[in-house]
């Protein structure tokens, strides 16, 4: 009865380590003495009993590193969540201002240009009162998809605001900048945004800043030049 409720494995287990054993038993009962026969009675009795308990003590083993890897694959997700925007997966605001933070002193000990751009959606008011918040939520999502594609996965991509998005590119002159702005402008208006199978047409605004090798300045600084450029770029008529 005892044998019939052990597991296979543990009765794999005692199979092997049978084979083991069994040549020292029988050495052992052809040997005289009571210290011979007390140890012959004791590996009789306590084998089958070690052999289950270092299974036990294998099994729970294997149970606490999983558990341990799935609480950590758990932290890993809950810290992507608290740095990303829930509505466009780009990082949230806190988060960007903490790495950009970071990469700034960075720079400063690597001697290396950073620059910004602040991008807003011209007109974005219209596009909710037109085709409601869900039509607006569209947009700022595919524009989101369509920026990733076109900056380098180590750089800081973040939604600011409402409809504000935020860039900041490590290693890069404001002159660079520039030009991943122009080809961001470009094909956002070309691009053909759809919200319940109606088009919509959208541009944005971009202003664009840098802190230069010899260049002290702060991120405040930086991002506050590059929001008063695109407060210019508004001016002079969007896109």
């Amino acid at each position: 009865m005892f044998w019939a409720l052990l597991p296979t494995e543990a009765m794999h287990l005692l199979y092997e380590f049978s084979l083991l054993i069994v040549p020292q038993i029988i050495y052992m009962s052809n040997l005289n003495g009571t210290v011979y026969n007390g140890v012959l009675l004791l590996t009789i009795v306590y084998t089958p009993y070690v052999v289950i308990l270092s299974r036990l003590v294998n099994r729970n083993l294997i149970n606490e590193i999983k558990t341990n890897e799935t609480l950590s694959e758990n932290v890993n997700k809950l810290h992507q969540l608290s740095i990303t925007d829930s509505l466009t997966s780009t990082y949230n605001r806190r988060y960007f201002f903490q790495a950009s933070e970071r990469l700034i002193e960075l720079s400063k000990r690597e001697h290396k240009n950073v620059s910004l751009l602040m991008i807003d959606l011209d007109h974005f008011k219209n596009i909710n009162d037109t085709y409601g918040h869900n039509g607006g939520d569209r947009v700022l999502v595919s524009l989101a998809k369509i920026i990733k594609k076109m900056i380098r996965e180590s750089d800081i991509f973040a939604r600011i605001g409402g409809e504000e998005f935020a860039v900041f590119l490590y290693g890069s002159s404001v002159a660079d900048a520039k030009n991943i702005g122009q080809k961001i402008c470009t094909a956002i208006e070309n691009h053909s945004f759809l919200s319940d199978g109606r088009k919509i047409d959208m541009t944005v605004s971009i202003g664009a800043a840098e802190l230069g090798l010899n260049n002290a300045g702060s991120l405040e600084a930086l991002y506050n030049d590059a929001d008063n450029k695109l407060y210019t770029a508004k001016d002079l008529g969007r896109n």
